[in-house]
């Protein structure tokens, strides 16, 4: 009997310590939606980065196709360097970014993982060769939270 009483002692405990550590966590996580990466390009101007699907206090899915994020094009020149940088608290423990690329019509061409960044910020660099792309960061944060970005670029 008293090995029993222990055992529940002791799982209640853990229980009430994991809740408190979910509730300290999610204290850090403000607002409504996802904090917004800074994306900018060697010479300090600021690329137009939007919002995809989320989940972070509830769950959000606003991403149609690649063609939305056409009106925010930043021409570069090939092979410039994009930083990217959460600056608001918590930062994610992983970035992953993709990358897609305009064909013909409405066609794209998704070219997978270009890079994983651990932490909240790392660069990248666009691709040499000439045309549309629109990339995407997957940000994860603990619990369950992560958040999709878009932003398109076009390479003259």
């Amino acid at each position: 009997m008293k090995k029993w009483i222990i055992i529940t002692i002791i799982a209640v405990c853990g229980a009430i310590m994991l809740l408190g550590l979910r509730l300290f966590y999610h204290s850090e996580i403000s607002g409504d939606t996802p904090p917004i990466p800074t994306v900018s390009v060697s010479d300090e101007r600021a690329l137009q980065v939007n919002l995809g699907s989320y989940t972070w206090k509830a769950a959000v899915d606003t991403f149609t196709d690649y063609n939305q994020f056409l009106s925010n094009l930043t021409t570069v020149a090939p092979g410039t360097e994009l930083q990217i940088a959460f600056s608001n608290k918590p930062k994610p423990k992983s970035i992953e970014v993709t990358i897609a690329q305009k064909a013909q019509g409405d066609l794209w061409i998704e070219n997978g993982l270009l890079i994983a960044i651990k932490g909240g910020s790392g660069a990248i660099e666009v691709p040499y060769e000439k045309g549309t792309y629109v990339y995407r960061l997957s940000a994860a944060w603990e619990f369950g939270t992560a958040a999709s970005y878009y932003f398109s670029v076009e390479v003259k």
